[in-house]
C-alpha cells in the first residue's frame, strides 16, 4: 500500500514538473511577454513632457482652502495619515495637481495614444 502511495506521489510530481516547464516554454512564445515588450520599446522615441497640464492663466483662485496647502504635489509626496484611508502616512506614486473644477487641462505629452491601461486603482 505504501509503495502505491509513493509511486502515485512520484508520478504526480513528474506531471507537475513537466507541466511547469511546458507552460514556461509556451509563455515565452506569447506576445506581450516581458521580452517582447522590451523589444517594442526600443523603437519608440523617449517620452518627453511638453507641459505641466494646466495653464496658470486658466486658474480661478478662490478662497477655498487646498487640501494639502499647495496645488502641485510631486512624485512621492507623503500623504499624511490623517488624510489617508489607512490612517498611516503613505507616498503618492504619481505627480498630482489639484485645480478648481472647470479649469481646462491639457495633455502633458504629444503624440498618438497607443494604449490606455487601467491602473491598480481602477483609474486610467
Amino acid at each position: 500500500m505504501i509503495q502505491k502511495i509513493l509511486i502515485a506521489i512520484f508520478l504526480i510530481g513528474i506531471a507537475f514538473t513537466l507541466g511547469f516547464f511546458f507552460l514556461k516554454s509556451v509563455s515565452k512564445d506569447l506576445p506581450g511577454g516581458s521580452e517582447n515588450q522590451h523589444a517594442l520599446s526600443l523603437d519608440e522615441p523617449p517620452l518627453k513632457l511638453k507641459s505641466i497640464g494646466v495653464n496658470f492663466e486658466d486658474f480661478e483662485f478662490t478662497k477655498q482652502k487646498l487640501e494639502f496647502g499647495k496645488p502641485f504635489m510631486e512624485y512621492g509626496f507623503v500623504i499624511p495619515g490623517s488624510s489617508a484611508s489607512s490612517g498611516k502616512d503613505k507616498s503618492n506614486p504619481q505627480p498630482t495637481y489639484v485645480v478648481p473644477l472647470g479649469t481646462p487641462v491639457r495633455s502633458i505629452v504629444d503624440g498618438i495614444v497607443v494604449a490606455i491601461p487601467t491602473l491598480w486603482s481602477g483609474d486610467f
